[in-house]
């Protein structure tokens, strides 16, 4: 399925769900079979006729007759639209169901998001995170770090059941981590190890290959010992520079803000409580956010980070609200802090090295060291090797390093030369070698390829500075020039005027 989502900023929807799964430490839900058993019978109270078409549905669902089994749960939707049971089917169909139409998409998401509204459950939970992350469309980062918060709080709202760990799979399924679908899976088979769900991740995690397949890995067996021993030491140094991160943080003095250290957090111990106060905050930062107001949307980040000091999210988002209302010490504080807790990713290491170098002066020796904090750790992860160069380039752009400026750029240009990120470093390669001709070549490639107007703005203010910088050089020359033929006129006329006198005065004699 492929639900339509909200991708300016984080959508209502998006933010309920953040908040449902901020509450990890939350109470304990109904058993499932006790919950779904009230719903069927207060759904049997108000439409005799509906229970009967999800019964249907559920039959035909069982038997594979997904399209007959959608226009049952359809009709009982409409019979019944106050009852989660047809929502959740729709929403559990369409987790099933390859590709469809946008009209299909769209009912689906709009079931899931009404299922997790209407019945809240940890399988409920599940749906909408398998929503946003096994869909055609790859979900916005801010979806990812919802999703990643549903997981976290439906396997604490019902430990013993399975949804919160197949939510976790899920995502490490998107995102590649071996690791986390391999403690998912281990999750899973702990609580439910004959579940429909357990065997849907056990193939995820142990794909089975033909015995040609086998035989081809055996027959590169032998090339991969040549390099295991230089993988193993390449894996190693990563590991270790991820320590060296963690630790080179620590001695920095990164620690969290005051508002994040107080021994009793201003956080209701009541989950809905703290439900309605994340809520409420997280609405109040967009709200604030979109009419400018970035101190407000900073005090309601703060709040956040106060409810969940554990998780990164909120962090990473009180320093953009505190970078834009121009707090740039307070906004490093918490970039720092984003770095040192759970959910890290590669946007909050570039963000800190974008407010390092905000800093038009030289960098201290303390701003060097964590930025090569930020390089190293995005140097572990082979999917950030991308951003890690275009850090890079930021740095020796400040430094007005050319060498190394030289250097990363052309690796950008080889690895994605369409990107107007790479026109931008090779614009200001251009105008730090002051090639005229070239600055103008790369503002038409950063325009082409969607450079923001900020960006474009300001390398069409370099490219006109540039002009007149090698206009006025040649104007000097030319008044040089001049000035110069002027004065070996006025000298020769000056040592014409003297032979002449001397050749009368000898003629005279």
């Amino acid at each position: 399925m492929s639900p339509s989502r909200t991708r300016h900023g984080l959508p209502l929807a998006a933010a309920s769900s953040l908040v449902t799964a901020l509450l990890a430490g939350g109470a304990a839900a109904a058993p499932a079979g006790a919950a779904d058993e009230a719903e069927r019978l207060s759904l049997a109270a108000a439409s005799p006729e509906a229970a009967a078409w999800v019964a249907s549905a559920e039959i035909e669902a069982r038997a594979g007759h997904a399209q007959a089994a959608w226009a049952l749960y359809a009709r009982a939707w409409e019979a019944a639209p106050k009852s989660v049971l047809p929502a959740r089917g729709i929403c559990c169909l369409a987790l099933t169901l390859p590709g469809g139409s946008a009209a299909r998409q769209s009912a689906a998401a709009a079931a899931c998001r009404t299922a997790l509204a209407r019945g809240g459950t940890s399988e409920d939970m599940r749906n909408e995170v398998a929503a946003t992350v096994l869909g055609p469309a790859a979900p916005t980062m801010q979806e990812l770090q919802a999703a990643s918060f549903m997981a976290d709080g439906a396997a604490h709202r019902a430990g013993g059941e399975l949804w919160g760990y197949a939510a976790r799979a899920d995502i490490a399924w998107w995102l590649g981590d071996r690791e986390l679908l391999d403690a998912s899976l281990a999750d899973l088979r702990g609580v439910a190890p004959d579940h429909d769900q357990t065997r849907r991740v056990e193939a995820l995690a142990s794909p089975r290959a033909s015995l040609w397949v086998w035989l081809g890995r055996l027959a590169v067996g032998a090339a991969w010992l040549v390099t295991a021993a230089h993988a193993f030491a390449r894996r190693a140094r990563a590991k270790r520079l991820a320590l060296v991160a963690a630790a080179a943080l620590a001695v920095m003095g990164v620690a969290r803000p005051a508002a994040a250290q107080q021994a009793e957090p201003s956080a209701p111990a009541d989950p809905l409580a703290l439900s309605d106060l994340l809520m409420t905050r997280i609405s109040q930062a967009e709200k604030a956010t979109a009419g400018g107001d970035h101190a407000a949307a900073a005090r309601a980040w703060e709040a956040v980070t106060r409810a969940t000091p554990e998780r990164a999210y909120g962090f990473a988002r009180l320093c953009d609200a505190l970078e834009a209302a121009g707090q740039r010490e307070r906004a490093l504080a918490a970039c720092r802090t984003a770095l040192v807790t759970q959910g890290t990713t590669a946007s909050d290491y570039t963000h800190l090295v974008k407010l390092l170098l905000a800093n038009p002066g030289p960098l201290s020796a303390s701003d060097r060291r964590q930025i090569d904090v930020a390089l190293g750790a995005l140097a572990t992860d082979p999917r950030a090797a991308l951003i890690a160069e275009r850090v890079r380039c930021d740095v020796a752009a400040h430094d007005h390093d050319r060498t190394a400026l030289e250097a990363c750029t052309a690796k950008l240009a080889a690895a994605a030369p369409d990107d107007w990120r790479t026109s931008a470093f090779s614009w200001a390669l251009a105008f730090d070698r002051g090639d005229t001709s070239e600055t103008a070549r790369q503002f038409a490639r950063a325009h082409a390829g969607g450079a923001p107007a900020e960006t474009l703005a300001r390398m069409e203010a370099g490219t006109r500075t540039l002009r007149a910088r090698r206009l006025a050089r040649v104007m000097t020359w030319a008044i040089a020039g001049a000035t110069a033929t002027v004065v070996v006129a006025l000298v020769g006329a000056f040592v014409g005027r003297v032979l002449a006198r001397r050749r009368s005065g000898e003629v005279e004699a």
